[in-house]
């Protein structure tokens, strides 16, 4: 996961040399295709993920393949209606609803890549209920984004514009699907074998998958909605420079998510024995460390934050930097409370996350068209950070109504305070002082290196910390123990 969202920031800076319209143009064009993609899933990848595995523990590979076929052929015939659709009315939403006629153009590529997008997330979601990860994160996390990054940087070397990207996405997103059915079919599970034999479940699949395709949407939007806000509100332009800010502040995400990949598992199986003490201990250890690694993170993203967009994306996106750091900040609160989440899900409360969501888009949306069409790039900045904050304080208060327990000990809660106080006193300076790269570097170094020996000093590395990972390193093939 964390390689996947290095490669696809490359990626985005790669795009973005083609220039601020063209970037934001492209932006909304994938935008579209996300919420499409979800449209057309209907819901059926997470019934994959709950029936393929389902009957593959009970040794019935005659309904998992039932299983993944029908989903195949459902979800084919949708993103070929909506790709049609999209595709013929591309101008008209490209003029009536952005007034952006170049967006067409985009659009109608995408609409072309809708199939294979969509078929791809259902050879990823089958591998992943067979439990054959290494195919998955070889072909969906590393191949895919290599394929769209040699597929953007050829156009863009060779100055072929909005056109170029668009032909260079729709090609990638093709060659990522053929290779993910490949794994899957003959590394994985043969699907189109004429003598294997299937089951169909489309009834039970149905049925438990159509209600999801609400919920999928609204998670999707949850970071797409400033997008489609700007590039509704204002111009091409604007949305590019606000997706240079978007893609570096989810860099807060790449640790909380490798740390919640390790968390589920173990909450899921301490939950199995009913075991609510181990539960409580993985939660407020798994809160402590997206803590204590994402405020420097933090600290650094806000330091250097008019740096980063420079160095990686280029003078022309400056105006980024103040959106960078409020976005930055939404991420952060959110991270936090984002292993909440995962104990709602452990407690089947998918109503309450549901809900959740909900009022997440709602105010994200409401805000959105009130702030941006007056403050521009820092009222969709601000609009997704206030929305994350909510949504993660809604995801805590959910979690504390079940479990009773704060995430953080009195003593990492009062490190935690103590150590933002020092960040923000430190930032402070660094802006007041006007001090210059080198002294920002210098002041970040030394300031981490007293953040990490108030850290060690404190012991806030436990047992619960070394079973973790541990058991991260299990996953990967390591067999020994910390």
């Amino acid at each position: 996961m964390a390689i996947s969202k290095i490669l696809t920031y490359v990626w985005r800076m790669i795009i973005a040399r083609t220039g601020t319209d063209a970037y934001g143009l492209f932006s909304i064009g994938l935008a579209i295709l996300s919420i499409a993609t979800v449209a057309s899933l209907l819901g059926l990848a997470n019934g994959i993920e709950r029936y393929a595995a389902y009957y593959h523990g009970k040794n019935e590979p005659e309904k998992v393949r039932g299983t993944i076929i029908t989903s195949f052929k459902i979800s084919l015939a949708l993103s070929l209606v909506i790709g049609t659709l999209l595709f013929i009315f591309a101008e008209q939403l490209a003029t009536s609803l952005f007034n952006k006629p170049e967006t067409a153009i985009v659009i109608q590529f995408m609409a072309l890549a809708l199939p294979a997008a969509t078929l791809s997330e259902l050879c990823f979601s089958t591998m992943k209920a067979l439990k054959q990860i290494k195919y998955a994160v070889l072909s969906k996390n590393v191949l895919d984004s290599l394929f769209k990054i040699i597929l953007a940087a050829i156009p863009t070397a060779m100055s072929l514009g909005i056109l170029g990207l668009s032909v260079g996405y729709a090609i990638a997103t093709f060659i990522t699907f053929l290779t993910l059915f490949y794994f899957l079919d003959k590394k994985v599970f043969s699907i189109t074998s004429r003598t294997a034999i299937k089951i169909s479940v489309t009834r039970e699949l149905v049925v438990f998958s159509a209600p999801l395709v609400l919920v999928s949407i609204i998670s999707s939007s949850f970071f797409i909605i400033d997008t489609i806000a700007l590039g509704i509100l204002k111009n091409a332009t604007e949305v590019g420079i606000y997706n240079a800010a978007a893609p570096t502040a989810t860099l807060l995400l790449i640790v909380p998510t490798a740390l919640l990949s390790l968390f589920l598992p173990l909450i899921a199986g301490e939950y199995a024995k009913e075991n609510k003490e181990q539960i409580i201990s993985a939660y407020r250890t798994v809160s402590k460390w997206i803590l204590l690694v994402n405020l420097p993170v933090l600290f650094g993203i806000i330091l250097f934050s008019h740096t980063m967009i420079l160095t990686f994306f280029g003078s022309d996106y400056a105006s980024a930097t103040v959106p960078l750091i409020i976005l930055s900040a939404g991420y952060f609160v959110l991270s936090f409370f984002w292993t909440s989440l995962y104990l709602l899900s452990m407690l089947k409360k998918s109503m309450h996350i549901m809900i959740f969501a909900i009022a997440n888009a709602g105010i994200n949306l409401a805000l959105a068209f009130l702030l941006i069409p007056e403050h521009g790039l820092i009222g969709a900045a601000t609009s997704t950070a206030v929305a994350m904050t909510i949504y993660g304080l809604l995801l805590f208060v959910g979690a504390h109504n079940y479990f009773r327990i704060n995430p953080l000990s009195k003593k990492t809660a009062f490190f935690g305070v103590a150590a933002t106080t020092v960040f923000g006193v430190a930032t402070a300076l660094s802006f007041g002082l006007e001090l210059n790269l080198l002294e920002k570097v210098f002041l970040f170094l030394a300031i981490l290196l007293l953040y990490s020996l108030a850290a060690i000093k404190l012991r806030l590395i436990g047992q619960m910390e070394k079973e973790i990972f541990t058991r991260g390193l299990i996953r990967i093939g390591f067999k020994g123990k910390l």
